[in-house]
């Protein structure tokens, strides 16, 4: 047959875990770049409000999830303003972040000295902030 090969188990693996002042830089780290991120997001909020609440006349000046002009013709037709569009859209894609954001305040609450979680975690944050941004090209 084929030669025996042992079964790892999980205390034969290398530990994530830390301690000492490793784990406080970690998390030191962990905060400042999840903060930033978020502080990013909310400083970004009122320009990303003013492009998607702008109807656009020129095909040219079209961006990603702006207003075109006949949809706030029809829009207005409806009762509904181009602001009223912004903030359905806004609020929508502020979904992912807050979702990402209490995951990884979870993680952080939970495994807090595991490095591992913490990049895991931070990287939620990170890449979710970002991907909106990379959408609404902002």
């Amino acid at each position: 047959m084929g030669a025996y090969t042992e079964a790892i188990l999980p205390e034969d693996l290398p530990s994530t875990g830390l301690s000492g002042w490793p784990w406080r830089l970690a998390q030191a780290i962990w905060i400042i770049l999840v903060v930033a991120s978020l502080v990013w997001y909310v400083i970004a909020v009122p320009s990303l409000f003013e492009l998607l609440s702008t109807p656009r006349f020129n095909e040219a000046e079209l961006v990603i999830d702006s207003i075109r002009a006949e949809a706030a013709i029809m829009l207005s037709e409806i009762g509904l303003s181009a602001q009223h569009c912004a903030v359905f859209v806004m609020v929508l894609n502020s979904i992912p972040i807050l979702i990402a954001t209490g995951l990884a305040l979870l993680l952080f609450w939970r495994k807090s000295d595991d490095w591992m979680v913490l990049a895991v975690s931070a990287f939620m944050v990170m890449y979710s902030v970002q991907a909106l941004s990379a959408t609404l090209e902002i």
